[in-house]
């Protein structure tokens, strides 16, 4: 970040990593796409992660609201979202002990 002072004197801060779930930005659990979306999204989880048998899908309104809900198995797997009224949606995945392995946002569009 650059900063000025009222003398015209310019200094930068230092860098800063920032974390996600305890992975870099960089790194993604899983993806989305297309996103935005009209009416399904694919979701592909990445070989970053440990494989579990099974995973809990949640999608979250900007309410904080459930929205969607299932168990999946596999690597990868679609989202009707037709539903759905425009905006932004969270979809948060669970390994079968229950535990958080990631979330990231999508958008719907009509």
């Amino acid at each position: 970040m650059q900063q000025n002072d009222v003398d015209g004197n310019i200094s930068y801060s230092s860098p800063v990593t920032i974390t996600y779930n305890n992975s870099t930005a960089t790194q993604s659990i899983f993806t989305i796409y297309p996103n935005p979306a009209t009416e399904l999204i694919t979701v592909n989880l990445t070989s970053i992660i440990k494989k579990s048998a099974s995973y809990t899908s949640n999608i979250y309104n900007t309410a904080g609201e459930v929205v969607g809900h299932r168990t999946v198995t596999g690597d990868s797997w679609t989202e009707d979202v037709t539903a759905f009224k425009s905006g932004i949606y969270v979809i948060e995945l669970r390994g079968g002990d229950g535990a958080v392995i990631g979330k990231s946002k999508f958008v719907k569009t009509n």
